[in-house]
């Protein structure tokens, strides 16, 4: 999961949605895909956090920038929200 979200970050770029036809299609896609990649690591943060209690968990690195990662995803996930239906609005 994590190869095929740095994948989908690495098809990022600039278009123009007025010249290019598919740009519009194209970025709802890629911040819908992002908006997944952010629930699944949601649900895998909150699976080990359940399975080894919030103590355990934050003993662990690892798990702290885990928790920070998905911290900074989940707000991330509100601006992509914005940003598609920002895309989705006809001027």
């Amino acid at each position: 999961v994590i190869v095929l979200n740095l994948l989908t970050m690495a098809m990022e770029h600039e278009c123009n949605k007025d010249s290019q036809p598919y740009c519009l299609q194209y970025n709802v896609a890629l911040e819908t895909s992002n908006l997944l990649f952010v629930a699944l690591f949601t649900l895998e943060f909150f699976i080990k956090m359940l399975g080894l209690g919030p103590v355990n968990y934050f003993k662990d690195g690892f798990n702290i920038l885990d928790f920070v990662v998905v911290g900074t995803g989940i707000f991330e996930g509100f601006i992509g929200l914005a940003i598609i239906m920002c895309y989705l609005e006809d001027p």
